[in-house]
């Protein structure tokens, strides 16, 4: 059984809006399905059941969503560094094969041809020369072979028919049933004897005579025939048409200069396709049976204004005209751009079957932003949320405007014609007599419309007809048929709301508007989260969009339960209360929002800032709220009595950061006191007494602290209760995550770091941190998100080892926020991609693989992975310990296991680490202790000319970056840690080998020359 992963994507919300094409449908008249992008991953939906399937695999945003004709094979494909275009089966969701790198920086753009053997693919541009390239894949080759399918066909020179053909079976796909028999009989597609059966072998049970030739020779009980033997032949000596490198067929550069967005097949013709950017059209043609390299004929034909003397707006999308030579191109003004063959016009250069533009025609009003065909429709949908339909001729046959979702930025149209046309009644009428209704034209120069239903009229009367025009006198006669009835597959929508509607076509036919709206199949989240939060008591979650955007959501429904949107601000944070009762609501503008958490509904409202509120925090009482702003300032608002009521007032702000707040969070100590920090960037602390703040003593800071140079925080969590047994146990202890990738414990009223521990290193600096129970045991973990893209979990206590944390992709790029449910199970995750993903926490895994290292002996020289390090560690410290008793100590010695405390720093700087000499606490220390604080402390990257230049800046180099040999030796013994000028001669004799500072340094010192000379490195 597979080992549940720790992070397990369970639902997602949202989904990829800016997308054009971003949704396909696989309703089949059996199944209500759909696949749709959302980020870097594509789900399968099932409106029935309501469940999602996930399509995981791109750690980029997927730009490009495909099917096969037969909708059984979904494509996707993304674009940037470490791209694929993948082939899933839309049966199960799983992958069946992948492309890496289809184009040297992704894909913009897929289509798959009527006829289901080629696919197109339009290369994404490169980020400086914008060149792009356009390649033609063949289906056969990118699609595998089908599960349960022959994967090669063989004649066996040993069997008494020379006709008959052997297949090559998958052996994963058979089973043996009883020992001695075979394993299954097959009957294979390829056999020209069809009522031949094939008998499965055990291997086990044969062996091989001659090499080369069959292994043995059986005739098994099963086949129908007993007088023919069929042949089992050595796997080595045949070749399985394996997945191998796929190459595109015909592949050409597109010349640079508009970079191309949309690429179609014709469905008229099965060796042209175009493709078409903002300003540009490009035709492309290739052979019959393109040969391996060939390359694209293609042309693009000019359109400038004045050809229409008026502007002609940007291209969005273009389809070839179903049964002409005609193509078509939306643009941004609403327009359709009519492309056809020159015919005797074709001008010097150019064929007569090229296409130029002919027309321009208007019908939308708003910009057009999806342009499609289904069957000989053309579609239209426009930044109106108007969808479209226009015969080959351009008239409108049909129009959904009521669909009222926003912007349509795809359609997709089932497999299968409406039930009412699919259904058996249907059919029996279609048996008896069913065609367009009709007009008949007379000799009598009478046009009568006739309805086709009126053949099972009984009445003469009703069966004769309407006069359409007088009757006029003429020898002509004729007959015209049209098309009364509207019928195409149903459809799903998607808009740049990020929703997706169902709609049934007969909704066309329906007189009230709402009948017309379609069926939202998800509701809709915002494509712009700012912030979220999870209730502290329910299984429910509130986001804040930067539109300012309400929304509250169920999480087992997956449902909306309420909206609210607050008029004329941008949102940025939002918190719940401890019981849940209230919302806190940071917005842009400076402004604050306390609301009902269950209508949402407004409970206060105070501008006490000019800035941006970017951090909101609720105390455990519910008596408090805190904010700061981008003013680096923190608000404190207090809940008071006032007049046999309660009501919020501003207890006043504070500034005591000069660097941007990294976090702001209220916490309890063991004792039960509610207290509140804040921390900055540049390594400040703040921690508010609460007790003495007041609305007329306004906020009242208690202390603040200054972390250690190079403790830069990005996030700030209260530390997780330890055991009353434990050490630190009775202590406040903020976790803090810093730009060097460690997590430091901080006792408040020490003023100090307690510990400092190796944090996870995948994605960047952890910028969200919190802390959660986990429901399978008794342990508590830390959550965390870096800035793009990485989530993931913590073992507490921490120790520093990577077999304690695990993280994953969640977002293609920022994560905007990260939240965990009440009860530890399911963890939040806002992208800036329009999703949000909710993940199901199972700790076992991690907790597992945490007592395996931790129960190992040589856990920390796993964890520094270097033999020649580790080796020099060693020698270290045994002469730290020869040092400690003495180097011409001649009796016996006793090598206790642990050396001075005092030797930690110099051990240190030996193995590549120059710590302070601050902190120190114990004796001695033995070597699995100096391995551990090593691994821990010692910095991710090592020092370099950078930071060398980056120290010399910050002590005041001038412009030439140099420092004079007096300014040097009076920072280094009279600011920070501080050297005595004993302590820097030896350090620089011992460095140089100079009798003195004056020889050891020249007079104007810069870094290049400190790090090479002094300091002895290569540079």
């Amino acid at each position: 059984m597979a080992e549940e992963p720790a992070l397990a994507l369970n639902w997602v919300f949202g989904g990829s809006a800016t997308i054009s094409n971003n949704v396909v449908n696989l309703s089949d008249g059996f199944t209500q399905r759909i696949c749709y992008l959302a980020a870097h991953s594509a789900v399968l939906y099932d409106s029935r059941q309501r469940r999602q399937v996930f399509l995981q695999g791109h750690v980029n945003t997927i730009t490009c969503l495909a099917v096969s004709v037969d909708r059984s094979i979904i494509i996707t494909a993304d674009a940037g560094y470490g791209s694929l275009m993948v082939l899933w089966d839309a049966r199960t969701g799983e992958p069946v094969r992948s492309v890496p790198q289809p184009h040297t920086h992704g894909v913009a753009a897929l289509d798959v041809s009527l006829d289901g053997q080629w696919l197109a693919s339009v290369g994404a541009p490169h980020p400086e020369t914008k060149e792009q390239e356009i390649s033609l894949w063949s289906m056969a080759e990118v699609t595998p072979r089908i599960p349960g399918e022959p994967w090669v066909t063989l004649t066996p020179r040993a069997a008494q028919n020379p006709v008959l053909q052997i297949s090559l079976w998958s052996m994963a796909e058979v089973t043996s049933p009883i020992p001695g028999e075979p394993w299954v009989t097959l009957t294979p597609r390829a056999a020209q004897n069809p009522v031949l059966q094939i008998s499965l072998w055990s291997m086990a049970e044969v062996t091989s005579p001659i090499p080369g030739e069959p292994w043995v020779t059986l005739t098994p009980t099963a086949a129908q025939n007993p007088v023919l033997q069929i042949s089992l032949w050595s796997m080595a000596e045949i070749t399985s048409p394996a997945p191998g490198a796929v190459l595109p067929h015909v592949s050409s550069v597109i010349p640079a200069g508009d970079t191309q967005h949309c690429v179609r097949f014709n469905m008229n013709a099965n060796n042209e396709l175009l493709s078409n950017g903002p300003r540009r059209i490009y035709f492309w043609s290739w052979p019959a049976v393109p040969a391996p390299g060939s390359r694209f004929k293609f042309y693009s034909p000019p359109l400038r204004s004045k050809d229409f003397k008026q502007a002609v707006g940007n291209f969005v999308q273009s389809v070839f005209v179903p049964g002409s030579s005609q193509a078509l191109t939306g643009t941004g003004d609403g327009d359709l751009v009519v492309w056809d063959e020159q015919g005797l016009t074709a001008q010097m250069g150019t064929s007569a079957t090229d296409r130029r533009a002919i027309k321009l025609m208007r019908v939308h009003k708003s910009p057009i932003t999806f342009l499609s065909t289904v069957g000989d429709y053309i579609v239209t949908g426009g930044e109106d949320g108007f969808l479209r339909f226009f015969d080959p001729l351009l008239r409108i046959v049909a129009w959904f405007e009521d669909i009222g979702c926003g912007p349509i930025t795809c359609a997709s149209f089932a497999a299968s014609l409406p039930e009412r046309l699919a259904s058996a009644d249907m059919a029996d009428t279609l048996n008896k007599f069913v065609v367009p209704d009709f007009v008949v034209s007379t000799a009598q120069s009478q046009i009568v419309a006739v309805v086709s239903a009126a053949f099972e009229e009984f009445e003469a009367d009703k069966r004769r007809g309407r006069a359409l025009l007088d009757c006029m006198p003429t020898d002509l006669a004729g007959l015209a048929t049209h098309p009364s009835r509207f019928v195409v597959p149903d459809f799903v929508v998607s808009t740049a709301q990020s929703q997706i509607v169902a709609v049934a076509s007969a909704a066309f036919e329906e007189f009230e508007a709402d009948k017309r709206r379609g069926r939202a199949l998800l509701d809709c989240m915002p494509t712009d989260v700012a912030g979220l939060a999870t209730h502290p008591c329910r299984p429910e979650f509130v986001v804040i969009s930067r539109s300012g955007v309400i929304q509250r959501w169920d999480m087992a429904g997956h449902t909306c339960l309420a909206t609210r949107t607050i008029d004329k601000a941008r949102g940025g944070t939002i918190a719940y209360s401890r019981d849940g009762s209230f919302l806190v609501v940071g917005l842009e503008a400076g402004l604050l929002h306390i609301v009902d958490s269950q209508e949402l509904t407004e409970q206060h409202v105070a501008k006490n800032s000019p800035a941006a509120i970017t951090r909101v925090a609720c105390s455990m009482t519910g008596r408090h709220v805190a904010a700061c702003d981008a003013h680096n300032t923190v608000l404190l608002y207090a809940h008071v009595a006032f007049k046999q009521a309660m009501r919020w007032e501003f207890v006043g702000k504070a500034r005591g950061h000069q660097g941007d707040i990294s976090g702001l969070c209220f916490g309890e100590t063991p004792a039960g006191k509610t207290r509140l920090f804040s921390v900055s960037v540049d390594g400040r602390c703040v921690d508010y007494d609460l007790e003495r703040s007041s609305t007329s003593a306004g906020i009242v800071i208690g202390a603040h602290s200054d972390l250690p140079d190079g403790h830069h925080p990005t996030a700030v969590t209260f530390a997780p209760p330890l055991p009353y047994y434990k050490h630190f146990s009775s202590e406040t202890q903020l976790i803090m995550a810093d730009t060097n990738f460690k997590l430091s414990v901080f006792n408040p009223d020490a003023q100090a770091l307690e510990a400092v521990y190796l944090g996870p290193t995948f994605g960047g600096p952890i910028s969200q941190l919190l802390t959660f129970r986990s429901t399978s045991s008794t342990c508590n973990f830390l959550a965390y998100a870096t800035r793009e893209r990485v989530v993931g979990l913590i073992a507490w206590p921490l120790a520093g080892d990577p077999a304690q944390t695990m993280g994953l992709i969640a977002h293609p790029g920022d994560v905007q926020s990260l939240a965990i449910s009440y009860d530890g199970r399911k963890l939040l995750t806002a992208g800036n991609d329009g999703t949000l993903h909710m993940w199901d926490v199972s700790t076992e895994a991690l907790e597992a693989a945490a007592a395996v290292s931790a129960a190992r002996p040589d856990r920390w020289a796993r964890v520094l992975d270097d033999d020649d390090l580790l080796e020099d560690m060693r020698d270290y410290f045994c002469y730290a310990q020869i040092k400690a008793q003495g180097e011409e100590y001649i009796q016996e010695r006793h090598i206790p296991g642990t050396a001075p405390v005092s030797m930690l720093p110099d051990l240190m700087r030996a193995a590549g680490y120059y710590p302070s000499n601050a902190g120190e606490r114990a004796d001695t220390i033995s070597f699995e202790d100096m391995l551990t604080l090593f691994i821990n402390h010692r910095p991710l990257a090592a020092v370099t000319q950078a930071s060398i230049s980056d120290a010399f800046d910050r002590l005041g180099a001038n412009a030439e970056g140099k420092l004079s040999r007096d300014q040097l030796c009076q920072m280094l013994t009279h600011s920070g840690e501080e050297m005595t000028t004993e302590e820097l001669k030896a350090a620089l004799i011992i460095l140089t080998g100079a009798d003195s500072v004056r020889h050891a340094l020249p007079g104007q010192v810069n870094s290049k020359s400190f790090a090479s000379d002094v300091l002895g490195f290569d540079t």
